[in-house]
């Protein structure tokens, strides 16, 4: 493979998530389906006119934290050389590819 071919690769998640930009609150998180349930919620709630600012703020507050303890839980369960990667600190060059 050559470095333009290289450069033109992209995973298919990435391509998905471009269409459906709420599917990244799902990646890497243990609590996906939790966070999935309430954005039918929501959506649901915006259908039927019923969704106002109080209602959507408690909905956001509510999915941060699910966010938040299914990473967490994710992080716990992942691999070593993910959690050191997340831990320790870039010592990488970066190369710019042209």
């Amino acid at each position: 493979m050559g470095l333009d071919e290289f450069k033109e690769k992209r995973l298919l998640g990435s391509i998905w998530a471009e269409h459906e930009p709420e599917v990244r609150e799902y990646a890497c998180n243990t609590l996906a389906t939790e966070i999935a349930k309430w954005n039918i919620i929501k959506y649901l709630a915006q259908e039927r006119g019923e969704l106002d600012k109080e209602i959507e703020k408690g909905v956001e507050i509510i999915k941060t934290i699910l966010r938040k303890r299914g990473e967490a839980q994710f992080i716990k369960q992942a691999d070593i050389l993910t959690q050191l990667g997340i831990k320790a600190p870039e010592t990488v060059e970066k190369v710019k590819w042209e």
